[in-house]
């Protein structure tokens, strides 16, 4: 029986170090993904509460406008108030939701955690 080569043990290396990577890989994607999913069901639940006090608040408001300047000019006031909110949240939307939700996934995404660095440290 011949004893193995250094090629074929160095062919042998390759393949385990290549394995192990692309297990790295599996693991790292499914963690990742598993940390956007939270984040989104969190977000979806967070949103749908908002619009729930959104909706509890501006009835209250409704009836206490209603009480001084009648019901008409309540729900006008209200409704103006409800579309200079949309208006406010459409000329915000990048501040406030584009520009969160890229810093939360490049953050999730593209940090690194890996400890290459610790187990390589360039000297210099």
């Amino acid at each position: 029986m011949a004893q193995p080569s250094s090629v074929d043990a160095l062919i042998e290396t390759i393949k385990r170090y290549l394995h192990l990577r692309i297990e790295q890989v599996k693991f790292l994607g499914t963690e990742k993904l598993s940390v956007i999913l939270a984040a989104s069901v969190f977000l979806m639940v967070t949103i749908l509460l908002a619009v729930i006090a959104v909706c509890y608040f501006s009835v209250a408001l409704l009836q206490l406008l209603q009480s001084c300047v009648g019901l008409v000019w309540a729900s006008v006031i209200m409704g103006v108030v409800m579309l200079l909110l949309i208006c406010l949240i459409y000329l915000m939307r990048k501040r406030w939701i584009l520009d969160p939700i890229t810093r939360f996934l490049s953050r999730v995404l593209l940090d690194d955690k890996d400890d290459d660095d610790t187990e390589n440290p360039q000297i210099g």
